[in-house]
């Protein structure tokens, strides 16, 4: 995970925010009602639809057959929340409608409840309370009682949308999903009003601002409000802080249309209202105790951001902020590794982070200065286009870091990380760089991510291609083998085509009509310049027996990090070495150079902090091993740099090797190289090693019980 603290600024902050966002939602019912005086319902829609599906339109991406269609699902359900809330506030006064809405939170928990468990006894309260208290202030004798009816319609309407939006919103980018809902609904109201558009042009002119208001502020900004707010507020306080929504429409339906409330409508409000705190603190209790069966018992609790659904379908809370802002959150906040969607914290120094957290888990402390340091360095001085391989460290740290330095190309081997990519950073550009693909991931990752450059190393890999895609607009790179002895690990074991078959499968790519392109990979840690000479030799020849037109080539990853104890290149011989290379090659102008780093960019751009379980004689047993963020040490003959971290005293000069074991019961759980540490560590100590920004936050898992989970961010 990514930890959740906040600062109280941050905190504060996102009170204050969410508090705006209540304050606007409440005013919606007012604004509506004083719009439809003139300006019909259906056209009041289409513009406020029109107004925001603009807004967003120049964010929306990768669109296909299927979130087109999905779209228009939720659209049409979009369209009904409108329609019946505007339709119902015809003959329903503002303050009243307020607290009908409201009735959408009961709804969702209702439905959420029905389909996973019983309902509790609380719950069953707050639903009597909440229909009752609506019952209260509707009825009277003789009061017709329609628009009420047409509300309650609206939030059951709104429970379905969510529902049915946290079923299709984690398929495809946020923001094009919610464009299509727009359009879609202000297409439908625009059929709709069609036959008084003519009439309604000077009803219009003569309400333009109200107009503006309800589709930029009251639907555009409110999601980018509460986005921002969410990440910063734990998801019961910002549903709390929602049920204020009510009574700002009742102010705001008193000061502005003169509408006051009688005594039986102060005390059906108060049902309502307490009938909405019952059912998010339940929700709360819920939360909670899911996430405690989650979390090792000495991690932290944290609360996660408010969203439409988490992986259990549960803690569904948004309420007429339409859950897109939820949806739209969860893209600058994507879920972490452990199935948390959290903030993330800030330290000056690893001491701050210690005396501040006190940890007893390990703790990735990313410094992301670093990041930027090794982006512009690549971008500054490689002879070509620079890509990120995602698989080293995908911590959304990281990837921001590496986006905000310029490098806005991403090597993804899976569905995981182009869902990642896309949800995090929806401009960012993904190549599906794995030699082998499901048909699954091929056809998804075209239609629904948009990825149009593949990699395939054999006549079958690309058969299954064409059959999934076709002849159509894609880049497909043929992976070539490349010769073993100058790297650490060699790839080509596994992956990679000859000479001959990588002949052969250009030549067939060109026929089909995809654009051709070659990448190849010395292999994990390169210690030799010349790897990349030779692979680029084999480029050459190929090209001589297949001359296609080529898109770019892809050098691949493999660029070293530069390890304690380590003899290396410089990076800049490196870069010499494809350079010259290339320049032999003769490439085609319009032909561009790719590499692919991922080490190379974040080898020393984290360390781990672990803290000394016990000490017996001179082994030690950490809370981190190599089922966690530390099986690089072994599986690369390394020996990070260590510090031993004692706040309360300094710890001794004379220094002794430790023989380190992890924290589960697997044997084999133990490190090959020993730490040089103060002979007088003990218990409760600290030790940061550095040197673990690579293949460590990306290997945590959940074996034992154990998770290294925990990034802060060393700024």
């Amino acid at each position: 995970m990514t930890i959740s603290i906040t600062t109280n600024t941050q905190r504060i902050l996102g009170y204050v925010l969410l508090l705006a966002v209540a304050l606007i939602l409440g005013s919606v019912p007012t604004a509506i009602k004083e719009a439809i005086t003139s300006v019909s319902p259906a056209m009041q829609i289409t513009v406020r639809c029109c107004i925001a599906a603009l807004i967003f339109t120049p964010f929306a991406r990768n669109l296909n057959f299927r979130l087109m269609r999905d779209g228009v699902i939720l659209g049409l359900l979009l369209f009904s929340v409108y329609a019946t809330e505007t339709i119902g506030l015809l003959t329903i006064s503002a303050n009243r409608a307020t607290f009908i809405f409201a009735l959408n939170i009961i709804f969702i928990t209702l439905f959420e409840l029905l389909f996973r468990q019983r309902l509790s006894s609380r719950i069953i309260l707050a639903v009597v309370l909440a229909f009752s208290g609506i019952a209260f202030m509707s009825w009277e004798s003789g009061e017709p009682i329609i628009g009420d009816l047409w509300l309650v319609g609206c939030a059951f309407l709104v429970a379905v949308y969510v529902l049915m939006l946290g079923e299709f919103s984690p398929r495809y980018p946020s923001l094009s999903l919610t464009v299509v809902q727009f359009w879609v609904t202000a297409f439908l109201t625009l059929l709709l009003s069609i036959p008084e558009l003519t009439g309604q042009v000077e009803a219009i002119s003569n309400n333009w601002p109200i107009l503006i208001y309800i589709g930029v502020v009251c639907t555009a900004i409110v999601v980018w409000l509460q986005t921002v707010a969410q990440r910063w507020v734990p998801a019961y306080e910002a549903a709390l802080l929602q049920t204020i929504e009510p009574i700002f429409g009742a102010i705001f339906a008193f000061l502005l249309l003169g509408e006051t409330f009688r005594i039986r409508d102060y005390v059906g409000a108060a049902m309502v209202l307490v009938g909405l705190i019952l059912v998010v603190s339940q929700s709360d209790t819920n939360d909670t105790a899911s996430q405690a069966c989650t979390k090792e018992v000495n991690n932290p609790v944290v609360s996660p951001v408010t969203e439409v659904a988490n992986s259990d379908g549960s803690s569904i809370k948004s309420t007429k902020a339409f859950v897109l802002v939820s949806e739209f959150a969860d893209s600058l906040t994507p879920q972490s590794k452990c199935n948390e969607s959290t903030a993330h914290m800030q330290f000056s120094s690893v001491e701050h982070m210690l005396r501040t957290l006190q940890p007893t888990y390990p703790v990735i402390c990313l410094y992301s200065e670093r990041i930027t340091r090794q982006a512009k360095f690549f971008t500054d001085h490689f002879p070509g286009k620079v890509l990120y391989a995602v698989k080293c460290n995908s911590n959304p740290i990281v990837l921001n870091q590496l986006y905000k330095a310029g490098i806005h190309g991403f090597d993804t081997a899976s569905l995981t990380e182009i869902d990642t990519l896309s949800t995090l950073l929806p401009q960012a550009t993904c190549y599906f760089n794995h030699p082998i693909k499901s048909r699954f991931a091929i056809k998804k990752a075209y239609e629904t991510y948009g990825v149009r450059d593949y990699v395939v190393d054999s006549a079958e890999e690309l058969d299954k291609l064409v059959a999934i895609l076709g002849k159509c607009d894609i880049t497909t790179q043929v992976r070539l083998k490349t010769v073993s002895g100058f790297a650490v690990k060699d790839l080509s074991l596994k992956f990679g085509a000859c000479v001959d078959e990588g002949v052969e499968l250009l030549r067939k790519i060109e026929s089909m009509g995809m654009m051709p392109a070659i990448s190849f990979h010395v292999g994990s840690q390169c210690l030799n310049p010349q790897a990349y000479t030779v692979a680029i030799e084999q480029v050459k020849e190929v090209l001589e027996r297949s001359p296609v037109s080529l898109r770019y080539l892809n050098v691949g990853g493999g660029f070293p990090g530069y390890y304690r104890g380590k003899e290396i290149p410089s990076m800049l011989e490196f870069f010499a070495a494809i350079a010259n290379s290339i320049e032999q090659l003769q490439l085609p102008k319009d032909c561009k150079v790719f590499c692919e780093p991922g080490r190379g960019l974040v080898w020393d751009s984290c360390s781990v902090v672990v803290q000394v379980h016990t000490r017996s004689g001179n082994k030690i047993y950490i809370n981190d091993g190599v089922h966690g963020s530390l099986p690089g040490i072994n599986y690369y003959k390394l020996t990070p740099p260590t510090k031993l971290i004692r706040l309360d005293s300094p710890p001794a000069q004379e220094l002794t090797n430790f023989q380190v074991f992890g924290p589960t019961c697997d044997s084999i759980d133990a490190l090959e190289c020993s730490f040089t540490l103060p002979i007088d560590l003990q218990e409760g100590d600290w030790i940061e090693i550095g040197e673990s920004g690579a293949y460590s936050y990306a290997l945590t898992r959940y074996f034992n019980g154990f998770c290294s989970d925990t990034v802060i961010e060393i700024c």
